[in-house]
């Protein structure tokens, strides 16, 4: 039954120098999304997921010290399960760690759809896996 929430998802390094490319593929059983501070989306928090990131990576062709991460679902889940991510670690001035939680509003559509995230050949498991209700 666990493989219902089973993603796949392709995570590549480009390098900025030389364009040398290295990939793995991660499994998801879920997505943990971060909330903003005021109104937010799962749409945007998915965005915010899958957003390419700039690293300071060495190159293992060309010594070049940055790189692209990019992120994209090869296969997608039958059932996907996201985790909102409402609470921060902070410390107060005795050095104590405290919880604060973040009562933003976020949207939820009634219907999802991954597709923006899929890479172009992403395997579908079942009737419209990028689309969910």
């Amino acid at each position: 039954a666990t493989r219902h929430f089973h993603a796949e998802v392709e995570v590549s390094l480009a390098c900025d120098g030389c364009g040398w490319t290295r990939s793995r593929v991660e499994l998801y059983r879920h997505f943990s999304l971060e909330v903003g501070q005021e109104r937010d989306s799962v749409g945007a928090s998915l965005r915010r997921f899958f957003a390419a990131d700039e690293l300071d990576l060495t190159c293992e062709k060309c010594a070049h010290g940055k790189a692209r991460q990019t992120s994209a679902v090869t296969v997608p889940p039958r059932a996907l399960l996201l985790h909102l991510k409402r609470f921060s670690a902070g410390t107060d001035a005795d050095g104590r760690v405290s919880w604060r939680k973040n009562k933003a509003h976020v949207e939820i559509p009634a219907h999802l759809n991954l597709g923006p995230h899929c890479a172009p050949a992403a395997a579908t498991p079942g009737p419209s896996p990028t689309e969910l209700a």
